[in-house]
């Protein structure tokens, strides 16, 4: 009987040591996999924290690029319309503006950078950022949409003046059929002074709106992306 129970013991040790080493087993190598996985996705973070970090620093330089174009635009503003407005101008002083002087162009800043975060977003590896940064390039991704929507409007209006005046008074630029030339200088020489004062201010006016429309809600941008670019390098 002796026998039989340590034999049972025997057998029971051996079953409960296997047991242990297989439950070991198992939670070594789930433990493994998710040490492994955890690595995954912290080399998968890296590489979308190095990829957003390179986006925003394009869309800062675009920014800061394009606020010198809007500040020489809208000082360019200023020196006309005093000249225009001041007590000694006349018809004559639109006259030179218009054909000498003012280019009917505006700048526009184009699209943002945003497919890094749009892939994040679709893959629902947003996951991986921490929870704050995520919630930022949220609300800067809006805002940026905001934007875009509103500077195509206003830039919309200014071409479509700017449009207008070119196609009624030709401009000497290599694209211009008539760009110079007798004919050229009989359309401006036969050129009605008060509807080309009209049209110079309905497309400098609407210029100028779009240039401050465009700095106006572009500064917060630029501010947000200047803290996001921050807080990324601190997690590179």
């Amino acid at each position: 009987m002796k026998k039989i129970l340590t034999h049972l013991r025997t057998d029971w040790y051996k079953y409960l040591l296997e047991l242990i080493v297989i439950t070991a087993g198992i939670l070594g190598a789930f433990a493994l996999n998710n040490w492994n996985e955890g690595q995954k996705n912290k080399i998968k973070e890296a590489d979308y924290i190095e990829s957003l970090l390179q986006d925003l620093e394009k869309d800062s330089i675009a920014i800061s690029n394009y606020f010198v174009l809007l500040e020489a635009g809208m000082e360019e503003f200023d020196l006309f319309q005093k000249r225009i407005t001041s007590p000694l101008s006349n018809l004559d002083t639109v006259y030179n503006i218009a054909r000498y002087e003012f280019i009917p162009f505006g700048a526009n800043l184009g699209p943002f950078n945003q497919s890094t975060f749009l892939a994040l977003n679709s893959t629902g590896d947003i996951n991986l950022l921490p929870k704050q940064l995520a919630n930022d390039m949220y609300s800067l991704i809006k805002d940026q949409d905001n934007y875009s929507e509103i500077e195509n409007i206003s830039y919309n209006i200014f071409w479509s003046a700017a449009t207008e005046l070119s196609n009624k008074y030709p401009r000497t630029l290599p694209f211009d059929l008539i760009n110079s030339g007798p004919i050229h200088e009989e359309l401006w020489k036969v050129a009605d002074k008060r509807k080309l004062a009209n049209q110079l201010h309905a497309t400098a006016s609407a210029r100028q709106n779009h240039y401050r429309v465009s700095k106006y809600f572009l500064l917060p941008i630029q501010k947000q992306t200047y803290g996001l670019l921050s807080v990324l390098r601190n997690q590179e």
